[in-house]
């Protein structure tokens, strides 16, 4: 006997073989959460957000979009405020993206 999807926000009904509903129930059985595409890695809860920064490897840095240079000019911004507990990784950061791509 087929499946059949009843939903009050759905005008038409949809109508499944029951293989489809035993497939998706064991499918979800094995299911975990994943991370996002943005959070590729597990992140220890009582990491800090710049424990988390400083763990990250500075990688591909889109040389090819000249990403290190609206990096550099957002930097310079006179209204920018960096708070006092990201000065030394901000400044970490600075010394590796020069050494990695000179301005």
């Amino acid at each position: 006997m087929p499946f059949t999807l009843k939903l009050p926000w759905v005008r038409t009904l949809r109508t499944y073989p029951v293989g489809f509903g035993e497939a998706l129930r064991t499918a979800m059985k094995g299911w975990h959460p994943q991370p996002t595409l943005r959070q590729k890695r597990a992140v220890p809860a009582d990491s800090t957000d710049v424990d988390v920064f400083r763990s990250m490897s500075v990688g591909d840095l889109w040389v090819d979009a000249d990403l290190p240079k609206v990096y550099r000019y957002l930097r310079q911004n006179k209204s920018l405020v960096i708070p006092d507990t990201w000065h030394e990784a901000i400044r970490e950061f600075d010394m590796a993206l020069d050494a990695a791509c000179p301005p």
